[in-house]
């Protein structure tokens, strides 16, 4: 089914390409450059290091470079300096939790001001989608498009959500349509899940791999050639794809996995999106 094919798609993305960033700033002998805080130093053994992932060591042969930062800016323009591409927010992000885990083993004495702890902010895509159809409708309603808004809502503050990567919430209103002839499918829909990001390297170039399943449910117009009804129905959604951040806005081309619930004849489609939009 396109749907398996989907997910083992995206697994295999993940567990090859997904690599975790970590900074200070410290440049590994592979000339991998990592930021976050260094939280211990345990000179010629290892270094103690934390960001938005968590807290880890760093043994000192596989260390070239410590860069010991004052600021996440200062990060970026290192990051700059060796030609690397940078995503600012995720830069910030890294740092201020790195900072975060210092002031709750109290090697920060002076509390960081709230309005400087770097947290994840609401985002808001727009995006159109299209579908083609499969299953037992797929003659009768060959494709199906729509547009949807989608809203990412962050669960930064709960520390056991930050453990297992859980960026936050993603909550979409969407308009759904499907017509060929006399027959139709349409109806406005809501739908949540949780959302994961996954920070991908892939030499120079750095984003973000979304994760995003929902169930969800919406008032639907089904129209044949003899009846025409309005019902509610549940709606299942899967969508995966890379985010590009450029500062404020993102970009979120994605493909998707569309399933609309009927006891006798469930519709079904896999298509792709194309989502913009910022980051509030």
């Amino acid at each position: 089914m396109p749907i398996l094919k989907i997910f083992t798609l995206t697994f295999i993305f993940i567990v090859f390409f997904y690599v975790r960033l970590y900074g200070d700033i410290i440049v590994t002998k592979d000339d991998m450059i990592l930021n976050g805080k260094i939280i211990e130093d345990k000179q010629n053994d290892y270094i103690k290091f934390a960001n938005y992932h968590g807290t880890f060591h760093i043994e000192y042969k596989q260390i070239k470079e410590i860069h010991r930062t004052k600021s996440y800016e200062e990060d970026i323009k290192i990051y700059q300096d060796k030609g690397k591409s940078v995503d600012e927010a995720e830069v910030k992000t890294n740092y201020q939790a790195g900072l975060e885990k210092l002031e709750e083993q109290g090697k920060i004495t002076e509390k960081i001001p709230a309005e400087e702890k770097q947290k994840e902010t609401f985002a808001l895509v727009f995006s159109p989608f299209y579908n083609f159809n499969y299953g037992k409708l797929s003659g009768k309603l060959p494709q199906s498009y729509g547009f949807s808004a989608l809203g990412h809502v962050p669960l930064d503050q709960f520390e056991n959500i930050k453990k297992i990567y859980l960026s936050g919430i993603g909550a979409e209103l969407a308009y759904f349509h499907s017509e060929k002839g006399a027959r139709q499918v349409s109806g406005l829909r809501l739908s949540a899940g949780p959302l994961w990001k996954f920070p991908v390297s892939f030499g120079n170039f750095r984003f973000n791999y979304c994760v995003l399943p929902e169930i969800g449910a919406g008032l639907y117009n089904i129209r044949s050639i003899y009846s025409d009804t309005t019902t509610l129905k549940m709606n299942l959604l899967f969508s995966t794809g890379p985010i590009f951040n450029f500062s404020s806005i993102l970009l979120y081309p994605n493909i998707r996995f569309d399933y609309i619930y009927d006891g006798v004849v469930p519709l079904c489609g896999i298509g792709f999106g194309i989502g913009a939009g910022f980051y509030f």
